[in-house]
């Protein structure tokens, strides 16, 4: 748990492994941001909303990590809820973090899942008085940590439309015969980022058009810039799933095509053996006066006649183009 209590001139970073701790060292004529980086036990997020008289309906939404991201508010506290997505460095898999943000008149409190920190720009810029965050009020904090997820989307989106490109690529160029498993994977990804940047959007929106005392107006051109920003997100990600769908025919169509040529070289070879099978058929029957049979160059000249109307046949077709 990290405490950071500052005002317009000074700012302390504090480190606290008891909830006591923390609660006897905030400072009521400082503001507070209290940190945490990995999601404690129900009891101690409990004794922390009761102690900022948080509803206790918000306990359920900061502790239940499937929660959809969301904006409440009462009159006194905001609740934001989001999920942040990254890349998994290990398996390049895209993974969700539930991160839950309660908002009061001097106060932050971030909850985040993992154990990785993932507002350490933040903290850093207010400890070294780094742009005007000393000098603004809560509301530009929650903006700046909703912003920095909102950055990881990019980052998440770019991942997507680099697969995509990829997989468009060996396609176009034949290099995969059937990649149905390769696009059934794209969009599991694509649904599960759909889960988390759509409701985003409605939450980011509520907050945009939020009437509340803790919300300032000059404030509102950062949350608007945020909604720009998720709607740009939203038409990339509708762009990428139309290039799904194209996906999808471009493989359907290569395996047709794959299966087209098959046929067309059967069909070729099936087309030079009729007339063989025919001659081959004639000279095979058992009949007692065939007068080609007496002749000693009855065989040869068969296989000449046999490989005469093979060529022909297959500079007819290539002249053609039938294959």
């Amino acid at each position: 748990m990290q405490l950071i209590s500052y005002d317009k001139d000074s700012a302390e970073l504090r480190n606290f492994d008891k909830i006591d701790d923390v609660l006897s060292s905030i400072e009521a004529e400082k503001f507070n941001w209290l940190n945490i980086t990995h999601l404690p036990s129900a009891e101690i997020v409990g004794f922390i909303c009761k102690h900022f008289n948080i509803h206790s309906l918000w306990l359920e939404d900061i502790l239940h990590l499937e929660q959809r991201p969301k904006m409440e508010e009462t009159e006194e506290t905001i609740l934001f809820v989001i999920n942040e997505l990254n890349i998994n460095e290990l398996n390049k898999q895209i993974r969700k973090e539930h991160i839950s943000i309660l908002v009061g008149k001097n106060f932050v409190m971030t909850f985040q899942q993992e154990g990785e920190d993932l507002f350490k720009s933040i903290s850093k810029n207010i400890l070294s008085d780094k742009g005007k965050l000393r000098s603004k009020k809560s509301d530009y904090l929650l903006y700046l940590q909703i912003d920095t997820v909102v950055d990881n989307y990019f980052e998440v989106i770019e991942y997507l439309r680099e697969k995509i490109e990829i997989l468009e690529d060996e396609l176009i160029d034949n290099k995969k015969v059937n990649a149905i498993n390769e696009i059934h994977s794209l969009k599991k990804e694509m649904n599960f980022i759909h889960k988390s940047l759509f409701p985003l959007r409605q939450a980011i929106f509520d907050l945009q058009n939020l009437e509340h005392h803790l919300i300032h107006d000059s404030n509102s051109v950062y949350f608007n810039d945020l909604a720009d920003h998720i709607e740009h997100l939203i038409t990339l990600f509708d762009s990428f799933r139309e290039m799904l769908t194209s996906l999808i025919d471009l493989n359907a169509s290569n395996i047709s095509n794959r299966m087209n040529n098959v046929m067309k070289t059967l069909t070729v070879i099936s087309t030079i053996f009729i007339p063989l099978t025919f001659l081959a058929g004639v000279y095979g029957m058992n009949f007692k006066y065939m007068p080609e049979l007496e002749s000693p160059y009855a065989y040869p000249i068969l296989w000449s006649i046999m490989l005469i109307i093979a060529s022909t046949s297959l500079i007819y077709m290539k002249r053609k183009k039938w294959f």
